[in-house]
């Protein structure tokens, strides 16, 4: 997200602003290694463990998910059983812990909203889709739809909407946002002061 972010800022901005972001760039990215060095010397390598997929021993797990793909599984075939209107809302917990006996809630929007409306889920999912590019296509000025679409994706994917930062982050996607490129001069801006003053 904070490439593209970086790239799409490249794209707008004039020469001197381009090196202003490659220095930010270098010094955040200094800034990082830093920061990961120290937070893995804290944890005595733990975090190092926890992102490579080990647990404390350093034997690598079984699930590389956490054991969402059997959530996800059970709620694909939860869809492929209800293809028309999916088994209804808030069901699928309680289907996977009679099948299953897992007690868990959704960890992926996708296959939550497949699970539970079926085909109506098929059209739910392209609207919330496409709708981001029709507002990006009428409004090429608003430079962080993209990024904070690719937040919300990555989120729900492992999240659902079981936080706040998803929906509130989506809906930033569909702001009007105009942005004014052009600098005004020194006299531009003090006719304007007169203007407004009189």
């Amino acid at each position: 997200m904070i490439l593209v972010f970086i790239g799409i800022l490249f794209i707008y901005t004039n020469e001197k602003t381009k090196f202003r972001i490659l220095v930010f760039s270098f010094i955040s990215i200094i800034g990082f290694l830093l920061f990961w060095g120290f937070v893995s010397y804290t944890t005595d390598g733990l975090i190092v463990k926890r992102y490579n997929n080990q647990d404390a021993i350093g034997r690598e797990k079984i699930s590389k998910l956490s054991g969402r793909e059997t959530l996800i599984e059970s709620e694909w075939d939860m869809f492929l059983e209800n293809p028309i209107l999916g088994v209804g809302v808030g069901r699928n917990s309680e289907i996977r812990l009679e099948e299953l006996g897992i007690r868990a809630a959704s960890h992926n929007e996708i296959t939550r909203l497949l699970a539970e409306h079926g085909s109506l889920g098929i059209i739910y999912l392209f609207i919330i889709i496409v709708l981001p590019f029709v507002v990006w296509y009428n409004n090429r000025q608003h430079l962080l739809l993209i990024p904070f679409f690719i937040f919300w994706i990555l989120t729900i994917n492992h999240a659902a909407m079981r936080m706040a930062a998803p929906a509130f982050i989506y809906s930033l996607c569909l702001l009007n946002v105009i942005i004014n490129f052009e600098k005004k001069t020194k006299n531009e801006n003090s006719l304007h002061r007169k203007q407004i003053t009189s």
